[in-house]
């Protein structure tokens, strides 16, 4: 039986910058919901990711705050890099700025060991 791969913190920033060290890989982000003619979007820090959601159901409201689990591959169709979630739940009372300095806390760790 195959297990599947848990999603590795990212800052949805790193992510945009470093694009070509995440692709293919088990990711997990966080940001705010937008829907762009029926294309989903994850959007933090005037940083976007582009959501494919064939796998689950959107029901969170546009301009929630949400979190996805998933696989990011580049689609050459689009240009970018997209993200299909396995999980997608919403986190608004997640407090962002404790979040970002335990996800650099916990790269900063694993990059040591």
């Amino acid at each position: 039986m195959s297990s599947v791969p848990s999603g590795k913190p990212v800052l949805l920033q790193d992510l945009v910058a470093n694009a070509d060290l995440y692709d293919n890989t088990s990711i997990r982000v966080t940001g705010k919901l937008t829907l762009l003619e029926n294309t989903a979007m994850v959007e933090y820090k005037h940083a976007s990711l582009r959501l494919n959601t064939e796998l689950v159901d959107v029901s969170a409201p546009t301009g929630a705050m949400i979190q996805c689990i998933g696989e990011v591959k580049y689609d050459v169709n689009v240009g970018q890099l997209v993200l299909t979630p396995r999980i997608l739940k919403m986190v608004e009372t997640m407090d962002m700025e404790i979040y970002e300095k335990a996800v650099k806390l916990l790269n900063q760790y694993q990059q040591s060991t």
